[in-house]
């Protein structure tokens, strides 16, 4: 019967609750009538035959999919909320008793279940529930109970480790590659650990960029022994604590560091655990209202919940169009990308409601996830009942159930619609943001609990307010508004591909960096001056303070002492800037100077080119990159850099003999002569060309060439 899925299609009516079993035949006859999440709350296993456990036990704990009806995925929240309060009275009374050992492996057995997610309820007590049972299971040897001494920072480095399952192309992955690439070397010492090596782009440029990338031990007993004697100070866990179990998960039971850390780009809910310091999330989440949510110390840094480093991640195979994907090309189209379970009854309704009301619309659904077997006949099936209700033809939704091979091929796809609709609740932004990023509105609700105002948050980010809606039916209004009115749907799409080719925060992996490592460096010193658990009993949300000097006048201040080539104070004023605004240009230009000038080139390209990203950078500001990125080895990007100067300022001598010397230096020897030329047009005097001449003559062996260029600079001397 479980493994029909059977009990899902028992769920779609709400037939009259089956009555209470008093005996075993009555509690076999409940098990094929209805899933234990149905209904009042079954009777407990210890009351229960021992002959029956195995099979009473894998209904109790089944993993449910799909939902037939609205409302069911709070019954089912609030059923496993009280099946794990129970387990847990159980383990407090007697730990070792069998019928305790047993539940827990069920459990364990049956993982961690995503649908709690969608739940509109406060999950802090179950996953305090679940981490309580998990260190009981695994017998931890190192609890909360045990603290890491802390030792103040003095002006040293902090020792931050970044632990995560694989840098493999996952959103997770990707949430958490500017922690391990843009954490200021000068400030921290980052070291990334790693469970599997997936040899990755994520995984090299990682690599190149941290030169410190270890994998960790395979047994348990090893990986303590391995990060308790690396004398760490913080120790971020980037991976989801709420679904995942074993592995990084079990580390996370264990007091490792002074400072332990989970972010919301990984979690989606609190890690429920004693050995948790902070939980890091986005300003424009609006956590202070939800704070209740989370066991640890609520961290704030600016912009939304996290930000992805999109430089490597897959291209599309080439143009799609609608006609080649098998899409109608004359109805305005809808389109969604989610996992089958993520798309729950109530958003089924909504969307056909949606087509109803609007005649000429298609609705494209994408899958974005790995469903259970089958589930791809059982979602087809319930949504054909719902469009069947509101007497939608069929042929108007397109269920495309492959997962795509990377966000290049999603993005593509997701680029043919005119509208993308967000699931309800919402939880995942990965999506929304290749939607936009391809120029396609995002109408979302935002919803109560910190989980789901993720994509709320993204859109704010972008200045996108008017497409969050705070109810259903405000949805609906906006979805419908946009599908009568083609001019203004172009008119927002054009204004969405300037927001993002501007390079919004939450494609700004730098910014993320730095807002981070302030955050850490700030608690980090709380956790010296008051310990774990004044640090975490502690109030109101951890942010870093405004600073009380106008960032105009740290700017003024910054390029004052850079003129001086007072090198380290233009770099703390930039900094200062930066702790207030991440993303400002000019701040970025003038730390990206005052680092150059200190020496620390590979850094100062880092921040340099974040600044030439905004609007109005100007030629020097190209070739100061130039410089920095020559002085760091980087030769061909260099030269694309002075490319880019030269575009904006042709007539700069300097950017041309620059220019003709790098290419020279990285072999690009006709580049080189090109540029000689251009040279001798633009300044015919110039005390270099004749050196550069020879120079370049000597490279190529083209002699007469040089005679040619020679003879054509005395003629314009």
């Amino acid at each position: 019967m479980l493994g029909t899925g059977v009990h899902e299609r028992l769920t779609v009516e709400d037939i009259e609750p089956v009555p209470h079993a008093k005996s075993w035949p009555g509690t076999i006859a409940r098990m094929l009538l209805r899933p234990a999440w149905k209904g009042s709350f079954p009777p407990a296993l210890d009351s229960t035959p021992a002959w029956m456990w195995e099979t009473y036990g894998k209904w109790l704990f089944a993993r449910t999919g799909l939902f037939a009806a609205h409302g069911q995925v709070d019954s089912f929240a609030r059923y496993r909320e009280n099946l794990m309060g129970e387990l847990g009275r159980w383990s407090d009374a007697n730990p070792s008793a069998a019928i305790v050992q047993f539940a827990m492996r069920l459990d364990q057995e049956q993982g961690k279940n995503p649908v709690l997610r969608m739940s509109a309820g406060d999950l802090r007590n179950y996953f305090e529930t679940m981490a309580r049972l998990a260190a009981r299971s695994n017998r931890a040897s190192v609890s909360s109970d045990s603290p890491v001494i802390p030792f103040a920072r003095d002006g040293r480095r902090l020792r931050v480790a970044i632990l995560l399952p694989a840098l493999d192309g996952s959103v997770g992955a990707l949430a958490a590659m500017p922690l391990c690439t843009q954490l200021d070397p000068e400030r921290f010492e980052t070291i990334v650990y790693l469970e599997c090596s997936t040899d990755t782009p994520w995984e090299r440029q990682c690599r190149q960029i941290t030169g410190n990338l270890s994998l960790l031990s395979a047994d348990h007993s090893g990986r303590l022994i391995e990060l308790s004697s690396a004398s760490l100070d913080v120790i971020v866990f980037a991976v989801d604590l709420s679904l995942a179990s074993g592995g990084i998960s079990r580390l996370a039971q264990h007091r490792l560091a002074p400072l332990q850390v989970i972010t919301g780009g990984q979690n989606w809910a609190t890690s429920g655990r004693a050995t948790i310091d902070l939980f890091v999330a986005g300003a424009l989440t609006e956590i202070g209202e939800s704070q209740h949510e989370f066991r640890e110390r609520v961290g704030i840094v600016p912009g939304p919940a996290r930000a992805f480093d999109d430089a490597l991640v897959p291209a599309a195979g080439g143009t799609l169009t609608r006609a080649e994907a098998g899409l109608p090309e004359s109805d305005i189209l809808l389109a969604a990308a989610a996992d089958w379970t993520e798309i729950l009854p109530g958003t089924m309704n909504e969307w056909a409601q949606l087509l109803a009301a609007a005649p000429g619309t298609s609705l494209l659904l994408q899958c974005a996830g790995k469903d259970p077997a089958n589930s791809d006949n059982s979602f087809c099936a319930a949504f054909d009942r719902v469009l069947g209700e509101h007497g939608v033809d069929g042929k108007r939704l397109i269920i495309s159930p492959t997962p795509l091979p990377n966000d290049g091929d999603l993005q593509a796809l997701l680029s043919l619609a005119d509208l993308m609709l967000d699931a309800q609740p919402s939880l995942d932004e990965r999506a929304a943001l290749l939607a936009l990023k391809a120029g396609v509105p995002v109408v979302t609700i935002e919803g109560g609990p910190y989980r789901s105002r993720r994509v709320a948050a993204l859109l704010r980010s972008l200045g996108l307010e008017e497409l969050v809606a705070q109810t259903t039916s405000g949805y609906a209004a906006i979805a419908l508004r946009l599908i009568g009115r083609a001019d203004e749907r172009i008119a927002l799409s054009g204004r969405i591909r300037a927001m993002m080719a501007a390079g919004p925060a939450a494609l700004d992996p730098l910014a993320a960096g730095d807002a981070f490592g302030d955050l850490i460096e700030l608690a980090f010193d709380q956790i010296v001056d008051r310990g774990n658990i004044g640090f975490v009993a502690a109030k109101s949300p951890l942010m870093v303070p405004p600073d009380s000097v106008a960032i105009a006048n740290r700017l003024q201040a910054g390029m004052e002492a850079l003129l001086r080539e007072e090198y380290y104070m233009a770099a703390a004023e930039a900094r200062a800037a930066l702790r207030s605004e991440p993303p400002r240009a000019s701040a970025r230009a003038l730390l990206g100077r005052a680092l150059l000038g200190i020496g620390i080139a590979g850094r100062a390209a880092d921040y340099l080119l974040a600044s030439v990203d905004a609007p109005g950078a100007t030629g020097a500001d190209w070739r100061d990159l130039a410089l920095a990125f020559e002085r760091s080895g980087r030769i061909p990007e260099a030269i694309q850099a002075l490319e880019a100067s030269l575009r904006l300022d042709p007539a700069c001598a300097a950017a041309w003999v620059r220019m003709i010397d790098f290419a020279e230096r990285g072999g690009a020897i006709e580049l080189a002569r090109d540029g000689l030329e251009m040279l001798t047009k633009i300044q015919s005097d110039h005390p270099e060309i004749a050196a550069l001449t020879i120079r370049l003559s000597a490279s190529s062996g083209a002699t007469e060439h040089a005679e040619v260029v020679l003879s054509a600079a005395e003629r314009h001397s």
